[in-house]
């Protein structure tokens, strides 16, 4: 595993990519980076860490890794070494998607140090809600605000990686609230697993 390093300076940002299996997470960071969008074929990631420089100099260090069993020595690691996490779920799957929201809510309470580090609330594939007739199957925005406020999230996110939209509005809000002057790492904020 490439070491990440903790003296990072003010100008950079350890970000880690989880959430649900299939959500998208790996196609977001594809379309952030790369600008493109590949559906034929999914292989989930076991772990990987890209690095990033925003356009006003600051450097992001972003883990990517997939809600696997055999990943999970992998999941804790990153969330040890990241400042922030971006939390990823996927609309269009509504039961599915609450009963891993469940095991992340756990996942993110079992240390204090996580549960106080700040988490952007992500929803993913917000296409196909758009597009679908029979919108029941899908997890609603006001539905996700719930479950991002249960989190403590400091901002929710609706996106589209196919699309491209809203993909840089996720880095966007980080470093935005990266810039904050209450935001020293690490960040003390109330608990926010109080609620489910």
């Amino acid at each position: 595993m490439e070491e990440v390093d903790q003296n990072s300076e003010e100008n950079s940002i350890i970000i880690a990519i989880i959430g649900q299996d299939g959500a998208g997470k790996s196609s977001i960071l594809k379309q952030y980076t790369e600008k493109e969008f590949d559906d034929t074929s999914y292989t989930p990631t076991y772990y990987d860490l890209i690095k990033q420089e925003y356009p006003e100099g600051i450097k992001m260090e972003i883990f990517d890794t997939a809600y696997l069993d055999d990943g999970y020595r992998f999941i804790g690691l990153m969330m040890h070494y990241s400042q922030y996490f971006v939390f990823c779920f996927d609309v269009s799957k509504h039961g599915y998607s609450l009963s891993q929201m469940e095991w992340w809510h756990k996942m993110i309470c079992k240390d204090e140090r996580h549960s106080k580090k700040p988490l952007l609330f992500v929803a993913t594939k917000i296409d196909l809600r758009d597009s679908a007739l029979d919108k029941s199957q899908f997890l609603s925005k006001e539905e996700l605000e719930g479950i991002a406020r249960s989190f403590g999230a400091f901002d929710l996110i609706e996106c589209s990686s196919k699309n491209n939209h809203n993909i840089e509005i996720i880095f966007d809000k980080i470093v935005q609230h990266h810039k904050l002057p209450y935001c020293n790492y690490p960040k003390q904020k109330k608990d926010k697993c109080s609620v489910m």
